[in-house]
């Protein structure tokens, strides 16, 4: 995910150029059919888009920012954004070129326009308080048999110096990296395509200016006192139908473990254990005194029968 300098800048570049693209189809006389086709064009932050250059592979996106175009007949999207904004978010410009090269790869020309920014420099660079911004533009062309991308012809451009200066030069743009293929295939003057939209390269440093000075302000807020911490209240224990699965899981594993370890022989009918039970666990042994008792009891028993036995013969 881009960072928050990276969303404030996006928001603010595409309400600009959104803006003069809106302006220059003002100044321009348009057939009534043709101005409804161009009048819905409208800012989108970061789509989902699924792209499906094989049979079988589906790839998903999500860019940083685009605009589309909205068809009137249908009241519907087209199907991708004809222009695409990518910001570098690993702080790799060469990461950033790939991602540009295929978001028009893998559309098949459908995105017609990517424009690709690497706000923050690197580590290293940081450093150093590098300032350095770079921007660059691919496009991409479609037939009905194939499609082409036209890459940068040279490096990203610095739009920003090390020391914070913007540079010089400008940035173009038409009217036809705005408008899907099938919308501009419906227009009776095609020449509006081609009507130019010149973005400096001193009005991108002045919005990324812009969107730095709003994270600074907001780095810069003093932290606020707290009151008083809430005591933390113990929470009963329930014991019902709702507790966690796997907290009765292990109760009933450790309920087991400890039948295991008391043994068979200590287990009753009830299914309670002889530890838990207020009986003792065995046959209660007998004491000396009672041992001595017993062998008394069964001598005076011998001694009469045999009494007996005498008296009777």
């Amino acid at each position: 995910m881009p960072g928050l300098i990276h969303e404030d800048f996006t928001a603010q570049f595409s309400d600009s150029i959104l803006a003069r693209a809106r302006a220059c189809l003002a100044e321009t006389q348009l057939a009534p059919e043709d101005e409804q086709l161009l009048k819905h064009l409208r800012r989108s932050g970061s789509p989902d888009l699924e792209f499906q250059p094989d049979d079988d592979a589906v790839y998903k996106k999500q860019p940083d920012g685009c605009i589309w175009i909205v068809d009137p007949a249908i009241n519907e999207r087209s199907t991708y954004p004809a222009f695409v904004m990518e910001v570098a978010k690993s702080e790799n410009p060469e990461h950033l070129k790939i991602a540009c090269y295929n978001m028009i790869v893998d559309s098949q020309a459908l995105v017609k326009c990517v424009v690709g920014f690497a706000l923050e420099p690197n580590r290293a660079a940081r450093k150093k308080e590098d300032k350095t911004a770079c921007v660059g533009i691919w496009r991409g062309t479609s037939t009905a048999t194939a499609f082409t991308v036209d890459e940068p012809s040279d490096e990203l451009k610095t739009f920003r110096q090390a020391d914070g200066t913007p540079a010089h030069g400008d940035l173009r743009f038409t009217i036809g990296d705005f408008v899907p293929e099938a919308t501009a295939a419906q227009l009776s003057d095609k020449s509006i395509l081609d009507r130019q939209i010149i973005f400096t390269l001193s009005d991108l440093a002045d919005i990324l200016r812009t969107a730095e000075i709003g994270r600074a302000k907001l780095d810069d807020t003093a932290p606020r006192k707290t009151g008083p911490k809430r005591k933390a209240m113990p929470l009963p224990e329930v014991y019902d139908d709702l507790r966690d699965p796997k907290m009765r899981r292990l109760e009933k594993e450790a309920a087991r473990k400890e039948d295991i370890e008391a043994g068979e022989s200590f287990r009753k009918d009830d299914g309670k254990t002889a530890v838990d039970s207020e009986e003792p666990r065995g046959r209660v042994l007998a004491t000396a005194r009672s041992k001595r008792s017993s062998r008394r009891s069964a001598g005076l028993q011998a001694s009469a029968s045999s009494q007996r036995s005498r008296d009777g013969s």
